[in-house]
């Protein structure tokens, strides 16, 4: 094992298993390209250079991709055997909540020069704040769904009223919305006089 990491010069660990084949695919693919080798699952090497030439994001590429192609395998063997499958509707709108706030805030944080502490708790908040605004306008969580996350989290004891203050901030965008969807239904359903 050490021979197949002596040319790298930062080593991550956190299991010892065999790689999974998806690890193995990201390794020889993604992973040649910016200088990371997975040995085992978990497992990485890293050449000095990657983070200079490709910064964090290489880093954090790396490790997306390399679940990409066993959680595709897992979504067929699971629709192959039981068929069931993602709901694409609701997961795209989750994905669109999430990529609007995450815009809002990279703009954000791109125009602060501060300490990067400073950055990431007004990153944060931001997208925290850009989320929850995001996701009843892009339709990804409804009423119901608040219900429930509020029924799931009073078993959190005081921490409950915590949780439930962004919970409520997003029913009452989901009440504003509402309101304004039946306005604008009720106004363009009524005929129009000469």
């Amino acid at each position: 094992m050490f021979d197949q990491i002596s040319g790298f010069d930062i080593i991550v660990a956190s299991r010892t298993k065999l790689p999974r084949t998806s690890e193995k695919i990201a390794s020889k693919t993604l992973g040649k390209m910016i200088g990371v080798k997975d040995i085992f699952s978990n497992f990485r090497a890293y050449k000095k250079e990657v983070i200079p030439n490709y910064g964090i994001i290489g880093l954090i590429a790396t490790k997306l991709t390399a679940g990409i192609p066993s959680l595709i395998a897992g979504l067929w063997w699971i629709k192959k055997h039981f068929k069931v499958t993602i709901e694409w509707a609701s997961s795209a709108k989750i994905l669109l909540s999430s990529a609007l706030a995450a815009l809002i805030t990279y703009a954000t944080i791109s125009q602060l020069d501060t300490a990067n502490w400073i950055k990431l708790a007004i990153g944060t908040i931001t997208f925290l704040i850009s989320y929850m605004i995001a996701s009843p306008l892009t339709g990804a969580i409804n009423t119901t769904d608040t219900q429930n996350l509020k029924e799931m989290l009073k078993e959190l004891g005081p921490l409950t009223r915590i949780f439930n203050i962004p919970l409520n901030m997003i029913e009452k965008t989901l009440i504003v919305l509402q309101k304004e969807k039946n306005r604008f239904t009720h106004e363009n359903s009524r005929p129009k006089k000469p």
